[in-house]
Formats: C-alpha cells, sequence, structure tokens
C-alpha cells in the first residue's frame, strides 16, 4: 500500500461496508485516483489467524459508463 499511496498522492478511499466474522475481513471500498475522477470499487476479503493475515483476495471494478446493471456499486 505504501507504494500506492506514494504514487497517488491525491487518491481517497472511502468505506462503504465491512463485515467481519472470528476468521473472515470484508471490506467494500470506493476508490477515487484523483479529485474529480470516476470510482473505482474494490472489495477485500482476509482470512485472519491469531490476529495476523495469512490470506488475502481481492477484485477491482474499474469505472463504468453506462452500466447496464441498475443496481448501483456503491
Amino acid at each position: 500500500m505504501e507504494g500506492l499511496v506514494k504514487d497517488v498522492p491525491d487518491a481517497r478511499w472511502d468505506i462503504v461496508r465491512t463485515v467481519a466474522e472470528p476468521e473472515w475481513v470484508f471490506v467494500h471500498v470506493r476508490f477515487t485516483a484523483a479529485p474529480g475522477a470516476a470510482p473505482y470499487a474494490l472489495a477485500d476479503l482476509f482470512r485472519v489467524q491469531d490476529c495476523k493475515i495469512v490470506e488475502h483476495w481481492d477484485v477491482v471494478g474499474p469505472p463504468l459508463e453506462g452500466m447496464p446493471n441498475p443496481n448501483p456499486r456503491f
């Protein structure tokens, strides 16, 4: 993350929702690279063991124009 924060210092990370269970944490984020830029949808899933992240998966949805699905991303 340090490299990404350094590369896009004006980025904004808005946490939309989180879900936490004893072994799993899910985070849904709206990521905007710069003021006025279209947002990305990010979803991260972490498996935690002994208070440490032991597995991580993510999905990145790029900005879309004219989304065919009427349900919003955020």
